[in-house]
């Protein structure tokens, strides 16, 4: 899925003063995406050839301006060279018992919305046993695509709200 292109800023034509913008990036060698708002990340990731940049995905709450039940929270796997995303409190705690190695908490990724609210268009959470990671899309088509193969992607629903 990471030849997939699709357009993140059709998500909405109205987007938040100061919103950052979520940029998807896509590693054809270990088959995983990342997904971030740091514009530095994402220019150290492209200059180490390893990641393909896929663009602007779509648009979050500034964590500055995050109310505490807007947090999605990231997480790093070492052992699986993956990252993972959640705003589920219950999901965050069990993670947090895990080793370091296993799943390491990165903090507060970005903030997003629980609940659909104007302008806002639901992110879908996709999990894959075979690749190991997840994917996240506001893409319809992407997600029609992805529901076609249930033995490669598992739908987990609606992660969150984004612009």
């Amino acid at each position: 899925w990471g030849s997939t292109r699709f357009i993140g800023d059709a998500c909405s034509t109205t987007i938040p003063p100061q919103s950052p913008s979520v940029f998807r990036l896509y590693n054809p060698s270990v088959k995983h995406h990342l997904y971030t708002t740091d514009v530095n990340e994402v220019n150290v990731l492209r200059a180490s050839g390893g990641w393909n940049y896929e663009g602007s995905a779509y648009w979050v709450k500034s964590v500055a301006g995050c109310a505490a039940n807007e947090s999605v929270y990231r997480f790093y796997s070492e052992r699986l060279k993956v990252h993972l995303y959640t705003m589920d409190e219950n999901e965050k705690a069990i993670l947090q018992t895990y080793p370091a190695d296993a799943w390491r908490y990165e903090g507060v990724g970005f903030c997003s919305s629980r609940t659909a609210q104007a302008n806002t268009r639901p992110v879908y959470r996709f999990y894959s046993d075979l690749l190991g990671s997840h994917l996240f899309t506001v893409d319809e088509n992407e997600k029609s695509e992805l529901m076609k193969s249930p033995d490669t992607w598992r739908y987990e629903g609606v992660a969150y709200y984004a612009y």
